[in-house]
């Protein structure tokens, strides 16, 4: 018997899941030890198999690597993800591109994370903690089995599954050993630098916001000395700065590679990821609470427990099918969808059990929320974030709901919202406003012990202030007409000038480490400042001022947002000129070329007419044979504003499997950026020859023609013509025309052939830019006199939809002050102690670190804070 990689690989991971399964009983069995050398002897098995089940994790995860850089297309994972054209970097986004990669990228980094938890953890933590992180690895690892119980009941989907046992195709009847020459690829939309780090964030963030929910069902479990472990605070801000980096990146894929006109579009997969950043958010607000005041705890570990949840509900929709009509990023179902609802019940049941039974101890310090505390600005501030996230997370599980009421027998189904972007804004911009405004107060009494209304009246008069006149001149800068809009830059701006103040105010007085907080919460106002900018005052700039183009398919309403480009005819639109100038065809080596210079021999090969420049600067000259990318055709536009000129390129891919797909590009300015695809182009195969003109000319002679200028050049002898066959009997004529228009000059060089055996040949220049076929139709050499013919059909052109963003870096920069907010607070937490009453050890020396309400505050801005 003959072992093949693929039984290597499947036998990895059966292995490496019965390992996990061993893990969690070692670990399960040390919590319930109360003899301590026994609870040491199964915490060292759970140990043994944690490290067995790592290394055939790595095993299987480094053989998938090889097969899909080896090209081995017996596979059908390598088969259907993988392609012998793509480059080396995307060949790692093949791993994660279908269900069993991105399951074991996830796996990957639970096994990762894992070992550093156990390295981490101290003893009394460890095997409570290790219990639930091992059933969650175990879980993962299900998904990827490929394991058949019976002919009926399969346990999960493997990756290293034969092509002949998977496709039922007569091919593999005819011959049991045949092997593609080369795979379906990569899905042109992952084909972007961002999919090739965007996945693996969002998978480690899944995996390290497992740690904080293995921490509290440990706890919940195994009660300890505090009521939230003492740890749980680096990780659970780690995995909140990682989850939020992830959605940023997919936003940035988003704004740079689809064509909807923006970085977030509400569907559903995308909010999948959102909720439990949201619920995540809000359990680290009220971590906060609990350490400063302790109280909420029972909310706190309840928030804790729904992130991770979350996490899992998202995997279910996504991963399950069933929201296969409502995202266009959701996988296909392969059979997984009984066990996501198992893995997804196992947890919520077993999170339900421990709540319930711990539930005197969790709520023994609950008592009436007093206005005047931190206490009822605190409860508001994450309530705000929870209705935000339930708002969101109901509408997006319309589809459960459905087939929820379906197997009830319900016939009545509810429908998603047709305008998702326009239903969730409405919502969710009032949710951020209530958060800037509970935010900024909650931080005055967070900061300052504030008792009564004239204390917080006095505390908030300078930021309302400041506030009001940065809202005002943002408004009339920006010409900001919509209430809410306008609200919601007051409270964005107040939010960020409080959260100032107070900054200002610690680092004068050294306290350096408090700064996570406040740095976030500033960047949280400057990111919703960008996004009302950015979403809600973008600008068309190639409104159509005519007509659409011929033979366009784009919906009515979309017209007067497209707008018609001929090639080299500038049009002036919202104080910007923009030129389409010409079209370039990709190498596989990646380096653009005009279009116009290339003929085609195959289907990837093509010839070079005349001697042509890439836009790198590489030089081709005549019958060079390029090898090219047939999916991708880049459209250059020119864009002039004043006195300054920009080149775009947008793209348009023609794939086989998803058809024709349009790809922006993006000119970045300081105050805004201009977003542009192209929407509409010709179809070759209904491009019409027609208004044939025959003129006769000398050397030296002027020709007009639709406002053209032909001039005649010259005429030669030629023996080589690329493109063309020739014989050394054979006469080619070949006659050199310049045609000059208002704004570009061209030239034809039509082709007049005597055979051997006397028959002509005409062979015309094509100049697409203006829709020509240039003929040297007759010649008279006694006279010198050569007749030329010109067949027209519509000139080159193009549609684009071209978007200026307003203040669109102030997401991107919001967003990079809010991570870095987080990143000080994950450094705070990791080296300080977790009371602020015992100190911080410097040197040799114990200086006990001030309470935030000993801080004297002596910053202008902030002095009312006092």
């Amino acid at each position: 018997m003959i072992v093949t990689y693929g039984d290597l690989g499947h036998l990895s991971i059966i292995i490496a899941f019965v390992a996990s399964l061993l893990a969690s009983i070692g670990y399960f069995c040390a919590g319930q030890s109360s003899v301590l050398a026994l609870q040491n002897q199964w915490v060292r098995f759970g140990r043994c198999a944690l490290t067995t089940q790592s290394i055939f994790v790595f095993f299987a995860i480094g053989l998938l690597f090889y097969l899909l850089f080896s090209h081995h297309y017996e596979y059908l994972y390598v088969w259907k993800h993988s392609s012998n054209d793509l480059p080396w970097y995307f060949l790692i986004s093949c791993f994660w591109e279908g269900q069993e990669g991105s399951f074991l990228l996830w796996i990957f980094w639970n096994t990762v994370i894992g070992a550093i938890l156990v390295f981490t953890s101290n003893k009394k933590q460890e095997a409570p903690t290790m219990a639930f992180f091992s059933i969650i690895q175990f879980f993962l690892l299900s998904m990827v089995l490929g394991l058949y119980v019976s002919p009926e009941l399969k346990i999960g989907s493997s990756a290293f599954a034969l092509l002949k046992d998977s496709l039922a195709d007569p091919i593999f009847q005819i011959d049991p050993r045949f092997v593609p020459n080369d795979g379906k690829g990569l899905n042109p939309l992952l084909q972007n630098g961002w999919m090739v780090i965007h996945p693996p964030v969002i998978f480690l963030s899944f995996s390290l916001c497992g740690v904080p929910f293995s921490q509290v069902m440990g706890n919940l479990w195994k009660p300890g000395k505090n009521p939230l472990p003492k740890q749980l605070a680096p990780w659970l801000l780690v995995s909140v700065g990682a989850l939020g980096i992830g959605i940023m990146m997919g936003a940035y894929w988003a704004y740079e590679t689809l064509n909807f006109g923006g970085y977030w579009n509400w569907d559903p997969v995308e909010n999948a990821v959102l909720v439990p950043w949201l619920i995540l958010l809000a359990a680290i607000h009220g971590a906060i609470w609990y350490r400063r005041k302790q109280k909420g705890l029972a909310l706190t570990t309840l928030l804790i427990l729904l992130g991770y949840l979350l996490v899992l509900y998202s995997t279910f929709l996504t991963r399950s099918g069933i929201l296969g009509n409502t995202s266009v990023h959701s996988f296909t179902d392969l059979g997984l969808s009984a066990q996501l609802t198992i893995f997804l019940l196992f947890f919520c049941l077993l999170a339900a059990f421990l709540l319930f039974k711990r539930r005197k101890q969790l709520t023994a310090t609950d008592e009436v929320l007093q206005t005047m505390s931190l206490d009822f600005w605190m409860t508001l501030g994450i309530s705000a974030l929870c209705l935000s996230a339930l708002q969101v997370v109901i509408t997006m599980s319309i589809p459960v709901f459905n087939a929820i009421s379906e197997s009830f027998g319900a016939v009545k189904k509810l429908a998603p919202p047709a305008d998702q972007v326009a239903f969730y804004s409405k919502f969710q911009i009032w949710f951020a406003i209530s958060f800037c405004l509970l935010g900024a107060i909650a931080q005055l009494f967070y900061w300052k012990k504030i008792q009564s209304f004239k204390q917080l009246e006095s505390a908030t008069f300078m930021p309302l202030l400041l506030a009001t006149v940065g809202t005002a001149i943002l408004v009339l800068a920006g010409k900001v007409s919509d209430v809410v809009y306008i609200l919601t830059l007051f409270f964005a701006s107040y939010l960020s000038l409080v959260s100032l103040a107070i900054l200002i105010a610690i680092i004068k007085n050294q306290h350096s480490k408090a700064l996570g907080g406040l740095l976030s919460h500033i960047g949280a106002g400057v990111l919703l400042i960008g996004l009302v900018f950015s979403a809600g005052h973008q600008e068309v700039v190639s409104q159509n001022m005519t007509i659409n183009a011929p033979d366009s398919d784009l919906p009515p309403h979309t017209i007067q947002k497209n707008l018609l480009l001929g090639r080299n005819l500038p049009k002036e639109n919202k104080g910007y000129q923009l030129t389409y100038q010409n079209r370039y065809t990709q190498l596989t080596s990646g380096d653009l070329v005009p279009s116009d210079g290339l003929a085609g021999i195959t289907g990837s090969l093509r010839m070079v007419l005349q001697p042509t420049v890439s836009l790198s600067g590489k030089t081709f000259d005549e019958g060079d044979t390029l090898r090219i990318d047939k999916e991708n055709t880049y459209y250059g536009i020119k864009l002039t504003k004043g006195a300054k000129t920009y080149f775009m390129l947008p793209r348009v891919q023609n794939n086989p499997t998803m058809g024709v797909i349009a790809s922006p590009d993006i000119q970045h300015f300081l105050t805004h950026d201009i977003y542009t695809h192209v929407t509409n182009y010709p179809n070759p195969e209904k491009i019409t020859w027609k208004d044939t003109v025959s003129f006769v000319l000398s050397p030296g002679q002027l020709f007009e023609y639709q406002g053209l200028e032909f001039s005649f050049s010259n005429v030669q002898r030629v023996n080589e013509v690329p493109g063309v066959a020739t014989s050394t009997r054979d006469l080619n004529i070949e006659a050199t025309l310049s045609i000059t228009s208002p704004y570009e000059k061209y030239e034809a060089r039509p082709l007049f052939q005597i055979k051997e055996s006397s028959h002509i040949r005409l062979y015309p220049s094509q100049i697409p830019a203006l829709g020509f076929n240039v003929l040297l139709a007759g010649i008279e050499p006694e006279k010198d006199l050569y007749t030329f013919t010109v067949v027209s059909s519509q000139r080159d052109w193009i549609t684009i939809q071209s978007v200026r963003f307003p203040l669109i870096n102030l997401v991107w920069l919001g967003f990079m002050i809010l991570s870095c907010g987080i990143g000080f607070a994950i450094y705070s937490s990791a080296t300080r102690d977790h009371s602020y009453l015992e100190g911080v050890i410097v040197g040799r020396k114990t200086i006990k670190t001030p309470h935030p309400h000993e801080i004297e505050v002596k910053h202008p801005l902030a002095r009312e804070l006092k």
